[in-house]
């Protein structure tokens, strides 16, 4: 592998260490990359759990996401279709 991926793997392992330690920006950063599917698989559940985390902790962006998920919904995941 190349030096740029080594990086990548150890800074993903460090978001997700971080999240799991109560990191809130790590938390929202992991979230962003599991509703997109960056770097991880696609979750947008997860990612909207991370949100929710993340955002009572106080982190504002979080706090943003969150209730735009929850305000437009997830098809066939979350919202009034459901």
């Amino acid at each position: 592998m190349k030096a740029g991926v080594w990086m990548n793997i150890i800074n993903l392992q460090k978001i997700i260490r971080d999240a799991n330690n109560g990191n809130k920006d790590s938390m929202y950063f992991l979230a962003l990359m599991r509703f997109y599917g960056h770097g991880v698989s696609q979750d947008e559940i997860k990612a909207v759990e991370l949100f929710q985390m993340a955002a009572q902790k106080g982190h504002s962006d979080a706090m943003v996401a969150l209730g735009t998920c929850l305000y437009e919904g997830i098809p066939g995941k979350i919202g009034i279709d459901m």
